[in-house]
């Protein structure tokens, strides 16, 4: 079934998520005012680096979420708040996590939300079925910083993300070895392929990883992120860069 979210993305090409990371309401207004004019495809607000967010009260946290989708205009928006256990800066576990995420559920917003897909543990199913009702998308997402898990385990996230009821399946994890970045991009080739009707985003973090962000016709992943300037996640690179490999790299700009 297709996702409305994800439909408003480009097919044609991949598509180009920038990461922002506004650290208060006034770093909001400049980056997003950027954001809508740049050439980014969407963006992902991770809300978890503006530290007071979290201890306002719910009427303020959504006003200012209100906010920054409307200075965004058209642009497809990820809600993304990533906590400590997955490279992020929310200390955020358990029934406070559930709690976070339902709060954004009920938002009178056409968005995706990134849920982190161990995070919700068995709650997942039923975050997914009620974003779903809420007419928001689900990307389930599982952020390894430390290592690449094996093929096997990688393909395993996949499906069992998508039996959940992810829209997009996300798998980031810490690239140590060139061998590592294959194993990634081999897994994500293969479950695309077994699933070609489902979303899914690969990355390998870190130095090594970068080519993963490029790659995404190695992956059959239709997403991928970049940054304005200082980078949200190890390897990212800048929108600018993003852009023109992609030009380059992408089958359908080949002779």
């Amino acid at each position: 079934m297709s996702c409305p979210w994800t439909e408003r993305l480009p097919k044609e090409k991949t598509a180009v998520l920038l990461t922002l990371e506004p650290e208060d309401a006034d770093a909001m207004d400049a980056l997003f005012t950027d954001a809508r004019l740049s050439l980014a495809d969407g963006v992902e607000w991770r809300l978890d680096a503006d530290p007071s967010f979290l201890s306002q009260d719910a009427a303020a946290r959504r006003a200012q979420i209100e906010r920054g989708a409307a200075l965004l205009g058209d642009k497809p928006l990820l809600l993304t708040m990533r906590t400590t256990r997955e490279g992020g800066k929310a200390a955020l576990a358990g029934e406070a996590y559930i709690a976070c995420l339902k709060e954004l559920i009920a938002l009178p917003l056409d968005v995706c939300l990134d849920v982190e897909w161990k995070r919700a543990g068995l709650m997942a199913r039923s975050l997914a079925r009620a974003a779903h009702e809420a007419g928001k998308a689900v990307l389930f997402s599982v952020h390894d910083v430390n290592t690449t898990p094996s093929l096997m385990d990688l393909l395993a996230l996949y499906e069992e993300m998508w039996a959940d009821g992810g829209d997009v399946a996300k798998l980031a994890v810490m690239a140590r070895s060139s061998a590592d970045v294959l194993t990634a991009l081999n897994a994500a080739s293969i479950a695309g392929e077994r699933h070609p009707e489902k979303e899914l985003i690969a990355l390998s973090m870190g130095a090594f990883g970068k080519i993963s962000r490029v790659g995404t016709s190695l992956s059959t992943s239709h997403m991928t992120f970049a940054c304005l300037d200082a980078p949200a996640a190890p390897g990212q690179m800048e929108i600018q860069t993003v852009r023109r490999l992609l030009d380059i790299l992408e089958p359908s700009h080949s002779a």
